[in-house]
């Protein structure tokens, strides 16, 4: 290892030997979140470089996991991206939050990700225009101010106290321990003996979903594991969905999807179900629907409702996308248009920044604000 000195000259070639785009190239004219998604290859291979010069003894510490690394690099760049795209820090603080509580789960050493993020931030500023820099820096600036060595626990979805909390924790471990049947057979049990399908719904598989997503960010599920127990939740619903049907219906249509690059559908399902059950006509079009069929559907359905679900905030541009080709469309323009999921959940505005009409944090709740919503429109 080098002096002190050395090593700051070092550093000092290294921030400076990539040139910053030219301010007269259209990357230039783009937006922050445009450059800095154009950028991101370079900026990542750049930071990671960076942070081991910093941190010269996880070179040999880590070995293979460099490559690692830059995949982790990516997918936070992908995060920041998504979150300076619609100009709200906060949710590229929670993804940093939950990488840190991540990183001490799996024994490693959350000075890393500081130190990361430092070379993060600091290429950022060689690596974009001053201008395009601005926004990506100050978001990474705010989130490593949040950060600290002491362990956050994310706390269980699965409350003892909630209501069926037995019900959730037996539905729970049982898809765990791989027995469907016996999944199955408690769920249906319960509503044999009067259980209401919408509490099934709300302090169950809700909860029990969440929870198994919480734990696969953890890392302890599998990825296997995870789609197991979301393919019985699959097969739940559909045994309860004969249930779900509301005999007195009130002429009032709802096309619900997972935005383009979702796969996850089950919220966008849970939404469709909750307005089945107050007496709307629902078309569940499932995950990762092109734009362009999804406004097919509005039209030919003829919605008075669109209500879209992103898990991520890396669906975040997709949504927007959908809800500016809806206003654009001749036919669609006048739909009510709801937005849900992890991200709108985090920020309760961001909804108003994509240029929706609102949104809620359950599937029981967005039925309110769409009944709300239709209702003002034909005032």
């Amino acid at each position: 290892m080098g002096t002190p000195e050395r090593d700051r000259t070092a550093e000092q070639r290294f921030t400076s030997r990539e040139p910053s785009m030219d301010a007269g190239t259209p990357a230039a004219s783009a937006s922050a979140a445009e450059a800095l998604a154009k950028a991101a290859p370079r900026i990542a291979r750049m930071t990671v470089s960076l942070s081991y010069m910093r941190r010269p003894a996880d070179v040999l510490a880590h070995g293979k996991r460099r490559d690692r690394c830059l995949d982790d690099t990516r997918r936070h760049l992908a995060q920041l991206v998504a979150a300076v795209d619609v100009d709200e820090p906060a949710l590229f603080i929670a993804y940093v939050e939950w990488a840190q509580t991540l990183l001490i789960k799996t024994g490693l050493d959350p000075a890393e990700l500081v130190s990361h993020l430092g070379a993060l931030r600091d290429v950022l500023a060689v690596a974009l225009p001053p201008d395009r820099a601005e926004a990506p820096r100050r978001f990474v600036a705010a989130a490593l101010e949040r950060l600290t060595s002491i362990e956050v626990e994310s706390p269980s979805f699965l409350d003892p106290g909630a209501p069926l909390a037995a019900l959730a924790r037996g539905y729970f471990d049982a898809v765990r321990e791989g027995d469907r049947a016996r999944a199955l057979r408690l769920i249906l049990a319960s509503t044999e003996e009067g259980t209401p399908v919408k509490d099934i719904y709300t302090h169950v598989v809700q909860p029990c979903q969440y929870e198994v997503g919480r734990l696969f960010h953890l890392k302890q599920l599998s990825i296997a594991e995870e789609h197991y127990f979301t393919a019985v939740t699959q097969m739940l619903l559909s045994q309860l969905y004969p249930l779900t049907v509301s005999a007195a219906r009130v002429d009032r249509r709802l096309v619900s999807t997972a935005v383009e690059g979702n796969l996850h559908e089950l919220g966008a399902r849970f939404v469709a179900d909750f307005f089945e059950m107050a007496g709307w006509d629902t078309f569940y079009l499932g995950a990762n629907t092109p734009t362009e069929h999804v406004l097919r559907e509005v039209a030919r359905r003829k919605a008075d409702v669109l209500a879209v679900s992103a898990a991520l905030s890396d669906h975040l541009p997709g949504v927007r996308a959908l809800i500016r080709a809806a206003r654009d469309d001749d036919v669609c323009r006048e739909v009510v248009l709801l937005v849900g999921g992890q991200p709108f959940r985090m920020v309760h505005h961001l909804w108003r920044r994509l240029g929706a009409d609102g949104w809620a944090p359950s599937a029981e709740g967005a039925v309110h604000v769409a009944e709300r919503l239709v209702a003002a429109r034909g005032a």
